[in-house]
């Protein structure tokens, strides 16, 4: 059977998860698509991207998902998340280069 399709409401992105697939996944396809939408007013990095996920993991779920179950993530809380990381200070940008490196997407 065929995973159902990523959707988009006004309020929201609609992840569904494939195999081997979390949250933290859920929510990188929920930023890209957001910011293909509205690039933000400033470069967001890969080390920003991976403190974003993580922003949004934390907000979301933490727990585990099934192949097909859909994750909900809300546009303003990805808006306020690329907000929240543009205050990342170098040092914070840094450490989180160690993070960034170990994910293809972002390389």
């Amino acid at each position: 059977t065929p995973l159902p399709e990523a959707r988009e409401s006004g309020e929201a992105y609609i992840e569904v998860a494939s195999r081997g697939e979390g949250v933290t996944h859920l929510s990188r396809r929920a930023l890209t698509r957001s910011v293909e939408a509205a690039k933000p007013d400033f470069e967001l990095t890969a080390e920003h991207k991976v403190w974003i996920e993580d922003y949004l993991k934390d907000r979301i779920s933490r727990k585990s998902l099934k192949v097909g179950e859909n994750v909900t993530v809300n546009k303003e809380l990805v808006r306020e998340a690329i907000g929240q990381s543009k205050e990342l200070t170098d040092a914070q940008l840094k450490h989180l280069k160690r993070y960034s490196q170990r994910v293809s997407a972002y390389r």
